[in-house]
């Protein structure tokens, strides 16, 4: 079974995994929007969430402008 009307996001870098400040402030964000995590796989240079589709968009821009403009 598969289950449609989910979308992935992949936060994409160099040692994403050294430390879980990322992954938890990124999970924090999300929940303050009201933003349910499907799923969630870590690897050492990727993160990547699954969320609603209905609520992508709004976690890319979201996440470009948190993590980007650092």
């Amino acid at each position: 079974h598969f289950d449609q009307g989910l979308s992935a996001l992949s936060l994409i870098g160099e040692g994403l995994s050294k430390d879980n400040h990322l992954v938890l402030d990124t999970l924090a964000m999300l929940r303050e929007q009201q933003i349910n995590i499907k799923g969630l796989v870590t690897t050492s240079f990727r993160i990547s969430l699954l969320v609603e589709s209905s609520h992508i968009d709004q976690c890319l821009r979201m996440c470009h402008a948190r993590w980007l403009s650092v």
